[in-house]
């Protein structure tokens, strides 16, 4: 005799069989077969309308959730300086109105393509905004801004910071493996945004805008968010009686930069800035990245702007009033941070997406152009380009102007 635990076919579903000889065998086999036709036909139908029931239930389930640990509210229309509302365009439009002129030498952007990936088997989800690379390796910034969907099936936001949590910064060989990677624990942080990393003899450098603490998911539901924002903005004050460093200046951000002795092991660090204005979105000429660069250049944080637009629409506008330019190997008249130039904008006008864009065939780093968008003010229904050769400092060119739902400025500058 022959059993076994488990038998199945298209229509017939047995938990146990049995081989028995003769015909007796095989008339129960073909009675047990039309059985389960039947069964199964009838099953149809109702197994149907339970996977729907399921669909729905889980839908509901996980809107249940939601709504438990986030709140939904209507935000009043920004209607101030150039944060005013636009109409989006919502297609393609071809750019034919233009005044002055655009630099000959202006480039147009390449494409890139996916050319390794590997699995850092976190324990769980993380949110890295941004890596960085050198001519050898590759930079992996880990900071515990936990991340998931899943999470909400357990009550819990999507994205928490812990500000309690570990911190550290990954070298990865060029087309290595999860292996291969050299952790260096480094101070508690949560920096988005990087300037460049390179090598430096036995040192990996890493330059970015650091922050202690996430904008990603905002206050909790349970404070003072006037409060929250007039503090967390602002540099901290370690010798106010109040002084919270959970609270206080988690969000000003500031030039920083790490050193990972791949001799020793050892990371040190520290700002290269003061704290007189915050700074983020660092960008620098792509043509020295991975590579020891002299400049960088960064949009400047109205703190005050800031605070008081995040707390009346209650989300992430940031205002940046200046333009910075960097320079990583000039120290600034008292020798403690590096030399900083700045380029304040117009009253109430403030910008966004700096990138430097360099001009061809360059003769040095900072050959090229600062371009920045500044939505909407005071040009009503056109954008304004303004241009200059990086030796020559913001000398206006020109303007183009855009179809009328686009709303928005463009600034092309040099420093």
């Amino acid at each position: 005799m022959l059993r076994a635990g488990c038998c199945s076919s298209s229509n017939l579903k047995v938990t146990r069989c049995q081989r028995i000889p003769g015909h007796k065998a095989q008339s129960r086999a073909r009675a047990v077969k039309v059985q389960s036709s039947l069964v199964d036909w009838k099953k149809k139908p109702l197994m149907r309308d339970m996977s729907n029931a399921v669909k729905s239930i889980s839908s509901n389930l996980l809107q249940l959730l939601v709504d438990s640990a986030y709140r939904f509210s209507e935000q009043p229309v920004m209607n101030e300086g150039n944060f005013q509302p636009v109409s989006e365009i919502g297609e393609a439009v071809s750019l034919k109105d233009i005044e002055g002129n655009v630099p000959e030498d202006f480039p147009e952007a390449d494409g890139q393509r996916l050319l390794h990936k590997v699995d850092l088997k976190f324990e769980e989800g993380k949110f890295i905004h941004d890596i960085g690379v050198t001519t050898k390796y590759t930079i992996i910034m880990d900071y515990p801004l936990r991340f998931g969907i899943s999470r909400t099936f357990l009550q819990k936001p999507i994205f928490e910071n812990d500000m309690n949590g570990k911190s550290r910064i990954g070298v990865m060989p060029r087309f290595g493996n999860v292996e291969s990677i050299r952790w260096f624990d480094v101070e508690n942080h949560c920096s988005f945004h990087l300037f460049n990393c390179f090598e430096d003899k036995n040192e990996v450098v890493v330059r970015g805008c650091r922050t202690l603490g996430s904008v990603i998911p905002g206050p909790p539901h349970n404070v003072d968010k006037s409060n929250w924002y007039g503090r967390v903005f602002f540099p901290p004050d370690k010798n106010s009686e109040d002084f919270d460093p959970s609270l206080d200046g988690i969000l000003f951000s500031r030039p920083y930069e790490w050193r990972l002795n791949l001799e020793s092991g050892i990371a040190s660090e520290g700002y290269i800035t003061s704290d007189d204005v915050a700074m983020d979105f660092p960008v620098i000429n792509e043509n020295f990245t991975g590579t020891r660069n002299k400049y960088g250049y960064t949009q400047v944080v109205d703190s005050v702007e800031t605070s008081i637009t995040v707390c009346i629409f209650d989300a992430g506008l940031f205002k940046y009033k200046m333009i910075a330019k960097l320079h990583f190997d000039i120290p600034d008249k008292e020798n403690k941070f590096i030399s900083v130039e700045y380029h304040a904008l117009q009253e109430k006008q403030f910008c966004s997406g700096v990138q430097f864009v360099a001009k061809r065939n360059g003769r040095d780093e900072d050959d090229g152009w600062v371009i920045t968008y500044l939505p909407g003010v005071h040009y009503r229904r056109k954008t304004i380009f303004r241009g200059a050769n990086s030796k020559n400092y913001f000398a206006p060119k020109g303007s183009i102007w855009f179809p009328w739902k686009f709303f928005l400025q463009v600034l092309i500058s040099g420093f």
